[in-house]
């Protein structure tokens, strides 16, 4: 998976502030000033972030043609702050999150830390995709139970069922921005089982 973000923008204000942010996540920013060329681009990208100010086109037809050449990358867009009209259609164009001129360095850090890391969650699950959940467990619990027999007298059954549970909720919080409601959506759990297993694991 790579670790670059595509930025389709002609700002350079808008540009300097993501090289920032980039930086400080340690992701590489690519930039292309066209919709034409962010388009040959995002080939091999997997975050995407639209202006919605663009020389050759609006950002949303742009959201639209990103989604046929690769529909697994995650996109933002950027839009005007206000323009309630703009953000429902990129959401309804497949965005994953919007961003609102003028840019705040926080938020934009923020929204780009969830991005990445629902980015990863999809990896996973295409990973997954690539073999049974068996196999899956099957390869990575056979080390580790040579090293539970090295330990001595552990609960093997309790200790893989605690820590794959643990995971799954870091995951899911990491996913969708410590919102717990999200959370319980991609885990398929309701909120008051959530919250008492993030009690159970000392994680709020």
């Amino acid at each position: 998976m790579s670790d670059g973000i595509l930025l389709i923008s002609d700002s350079d204000e808008t540009v300097t502030v993501l090289r920032e942010v980039s930086r400080r996540l340690n992701h590489k920013l690519s930039v292309k000033k066209s919709i034409s060329h962010g388009i040959k681009a995002s080939r091999d990208s997997q975050i995407v972030i639209v202006d919605c100010h663009l020389p050759d086109g609006s950002c949303v037809d742009c959201l639209e043609s990103l989604m046929e050449v690769n529909n697994d990358l995650v996109a933002v867009v950027i839009v005007d702050n206000g323009d309630n009209a703009l953000t429902v259609e990129a959401f309804r164009r497949g965005a994953f999150i919007c961003l609102h001129m003028p840019l705040n360095r926080e938020v934009v850090e923020e929204v780009l830390k969830r991005a990445i890391s629902f980015q990863t969650l999809l990896h996973r699950n295409r990973m997954l995709q690539d073999c049974s959940i068996e196999d899956f467990l099957k390869g990575k619990l056979n080390g580790y139970v040579q090293k539970i027999k090295e330990v001595g007298d552990i609960d093997l059954y309790d200790t893989v069922v605690n820590e794959v549970e643990r995971v799954l909720l870091k995951i899911a919080f990491e996913a969708s921005g410590n919102n717990q409601v999200k959370a319980s959506q991609i885990l398929g759990l309701s909120r008051n089982t959530v919250r008492n297993k993030l009690k159970k694991y000392r994680m709020l």
